[in-house]
């Protein structure tokens, strides 16, 4: 394994993904009494991106990487942003969601960036692969609710 190159790449997804676990949280909170149906939704999705933070990291830890498992500042900008815009517009469903599709296209692409770098070991990049397949399908869920609300 190129245990440099793999936790370097490691750290900065767990760092998205534990933004993204904030965002969703924060989102369904906001949510939660307006339209308790998505802030469900984006409950779960928060706390699958927890379990994709934790699966990395303890993968790391399995090949001898110490992977640093924190957020980040651009994600605590980008959740503030949505509060902001919420004293806007109230608690809409639509906003907000939007919101959770743009905070799901950063980590698109990060997780893209991640394909892109050399020396990834064969087994991280196959985690890095259906966890981007997934992340996907979750943006175009949140795309298809924020059409629904709209």
């Amino acid at each position: 394994m190129s245990a440099s190159v793999d936790e370097r790449v490691a750290e900065k997804l767990v760092e998205t993904l534990r933004d993204g676990q904030k965002g969703y949280d924060e989102a369904a909170d906001r949510l939660g009494g307006a339209a308790p149906d998505v802030a469900q939704r984006l409950r779960a999705i928060g706390q699958q991106r927890e379990a994709f933070a934790d699966q990395i990291v303890s993968m790391g830890a399995d090949y001898g990487d110490d992977v640093d498992d924190h957020g980040s500042i651009a994600g605590a900008a980008h959740r503030g942003w949505v509060t902001l815009k919420d004293a806007f517009t109230g608690v809409d469903p639509k906003p907000v969601l939007e919101e959770c599709v743009r905070g799901d296209d950063h980590a698109i692409d990060a997780y893209q960036d991640a394909q892109r770098e050399d020396g990834v070991s064969p087994g991280f990049r196959t985690l890095i692969q259906r966890q981007l397949d997934s992340v996907r399908a979750q943006r175009d869920d949140a795309q298809q609710l924020a059409r629904q609300h709209g």
